[in-house]
């Protein structure tokens, strides 16, 4: 009994093809490679029948004429480069582009393509090729990164304190312990959060994200070390010398013993350039404990390890399934919970970056860092 096939006539009646019920294989739809192209030419020439060559090489027969009518042609099997629409412009046109949006760095697409098109020779500029050429050369548009503004004098003094403190061992560091105050409030960070959520949902309460005006805050006071954070403090009162080296009478030994489980210890201890911490009432304290400062270049928060624990915490308060806090009770609960919860892991990595931190203040000549 013969096996039965099905006859499929197209409506041009250009292809007629046999599947066979036991072996229905796809007819193939991708182009023949050099190699294939090549056999073609030699089967024929060998004498062998089209529908034979398409059976060998894998294709209709009606492709295996079409290759050998080129090559008896043009001499080739190879297709002819496809050229598709052409530029608008050349190479030296799409670099006249590039040098406008270096320019004007800081300006949208709508107004560079503005500017471009007050030359005469690229008045068929348009926003969607403007913004193809420039994604071309690898240029695209991002938010700005807030960075602190340093002044020259500043930035000099970086890069020559990043310069001395680079010659430390990496173990140097272990005996540094930075701190600084950080405040909290009853609202979420300024930076917009994503929310999964369906386009009819705009509206909905639970995928707000939440605005406060005049809200509570806290003032903390805290301190790391390589091994462990040390006590956090909640400032209650406005934080001037007299109130800055009571508190760390009352809460430092205790730090440095959470942190090396030895409050005598020899350490350096860092804290940056507010007028409390600079007072002379608070190195004279400092002096008659034994403590030895670190010295510090100015406006330089990229440079203080506690700035990244600081983010961290913020981060799990903002991200924090239970919502924002509602009292200022709650937002101390949440802090000091947070607190408690940072990882050891975490402050060996930060201290292990120093000196690629230090490195990068030289590179890039005392400005902002990315850390």
């Amino acid at each position: 009994m013969l096996t039965p096939f099905f006859r499929i006539i197209t409506k041009t009646n250009y292809v007629v093809r046999f599947l066979q019920l036991n072996k229905c294989e796809m007819p193939k739809t991708k182009e023949l490679n050099f190699e294939q192209r090549i056999a073609v030419r030699y089967l024929r020439e060998s004498g062998l029948s089209y529908r034979e060559i398409g059976k060998q090489v894998g294709c209709h027969h009606s492709t295996a004429v079409k290759i050998y009518k080129k090559f008896a042609t043009t001499g080739s099997v190879e297709n002819k480069e496809r050229p598709g629409r052409p530029n608008k412009f050349n190479e030296r046109g799409e670099r006249v582009i590039c040098r406008a949006a270096r320019r004007q760095k800081f300006s949208t697409l709508k107004n560079i393509v503005s500017d471009i098109k007050t030359s005469q020779s690229y008045q068929n500029a348009t926003t969607s090729l403007v913004r193809k050429i420039l994604h071309k050369y690898r240029l695209y548009s991002f938010q700005r990164k807030r960075k602190p503004y340093i002044s020259f004098k500043n930035r000099a003094y970086r890069r020559q304190w990043a310069k001395v403190l680079s010659e430390w061992p990496a173990e140097y560091w272990n005996d540094v312990v930075f701190s600084d105050e950080c405040r909290f409030g009853l609202k979420n960070d300024s930076k917009m959060l994503r929310v999964w959520r369906m386009p009819t949902e705009t509206y909905k309460p639970e995928f707000f994200q939440p605005r406060f005006t005049n809200a509570l805050s806290i003032m903390c006071w805290g301190c790391i070390g390589p091994n462990g954070a040390g006590k956090l403090v909640i400032c209650d009162q406005k934080m001037n010398a007299l109130s800055y080296v009571s508190m760390l009478r009352n809460n430092l030994p205790e730090s440095i013993l959470g942190i090396y489980g030895d409050r005598n210890r020899p350490y350096i201890f860092q804290q940056d350039n507010a007028p409390p911490h600079q007072a002379k009432s608070t190195k004279n304290y400092l002096q008659s404990q034994g403590i030895k400062l670190l010295p510090w270049p100015a406006q330089s928060p990229d440079l203080n390890l506690i700035e990244n624990v600081w983010q961290f915490m913020k981060n799990q308060l903002n991200f924090d399934r239970r919502g924002p806090p509602t009292t200022r009770h709650e937002l101390i609960l949440r802090v000091e919970e947070v607190w408690q919860q940072i990882p050891s892991d975490y402050l060996r990595t930060l201290y292990q970056s120093m000196p690629k931190q230090l490195a990068a203040v030289q590179a890039i000549r005392g400005y902002p860092t990315k850390y």
